[in-house]
């Protein structure tokens, strides 16, 4: 089922019990659901692969700048997966060997080869994007990608986050109140409410099919 940002925002401020918009403007809402398409991520990852071309060092290569992280490296030329590296204190990373070739992801936004591979050689990286966002809070006809069983989950994160400023407005208004009413009535039921659709957010969370992670 696909749906676009636009038919998105509508059920989040149904949620939020503002279907005319009189209260939430556009850009809070963008904010919830960009921020909550960064929170499914160790939920729900978006599996992407990308091939990487040696230079002329051969041991360095820039990341995809959609990348979240790193599930494996395979050599093309001969199909082998490359181990990733266990930095250890007296433990050293492989030097004159390919085939003890190993990887880490260093410095940011590159990986590093221990030996390095010729110049045209491919390197096959597989991995978890981030999924793509709308641009802008005017992007209504941007058709999310995320899983389906991720929608309501990203619902909840961002009526969360359309209530949080209007808490911390309304705890500013009531710093002086004085509560002399019997029990312990709730003086910021926005932020109740807010905390409310995060919890409900985990929970929906963990209910999606779990995925297997590759081993290293």
């Amino acid at each position: 089922m696909s749906i676009t940002y636009g038919e998105f925002v509508e059920k989040v401020l149904r949620l939020l019990d503002d279907p005319s918009q009189q209260i939430y403007e556009d850009g809070l809402v963008w904010d919830g659901v960009c921020g909550a398409h960064e929170a499914i991520m160790p939920y729900a990852p978006k599996f992407a692969q990308a091939t990487l071309t040696a230079g002329s060092a051969g041991d360095l290569y820039t990341l995809p700048t959609d990348l979240y992280s790193i599930q494996a490296v395979q050599d093309v030329d001969s199909g082998k997966f490359i181990p990733r590296a266990t930095l250890a204190p007296l433990t050293a990373r492989s030097s004159t060997s390919i085939s003890d070739n190993d990887w880490i992801e260093y410095p940011n936004g590159y990986l590093s080869l221990s030996v390095a591979i010729s110049e045209g050689d491919q390197l096959r990286l597989y991995y978890f994007a981030y999924w793509n966002k709308p641009e802008t809070e005017s992007d209504l006809d941007f058709v999310l990608e995320v899983p389906t069983a991720a929608l309501v989950g990203i619902m909840y994160y961002a009526g969360s986050h359309c209530l949080l400023p209007k808490s911390s407005n309304s705890a500013n208004i009531r710093q002086f109140n004085l509560r002399v009413d019997s029990g312990n009535p709730e003086d910021n039921p926005l932020r109740v409410q807010a905390e409310l659709y995060r919890k409900l957010f985990f929970q929906e969370m963990k209910m999606l099919p779990p995925y297997v992670k590759v081993s290293q």
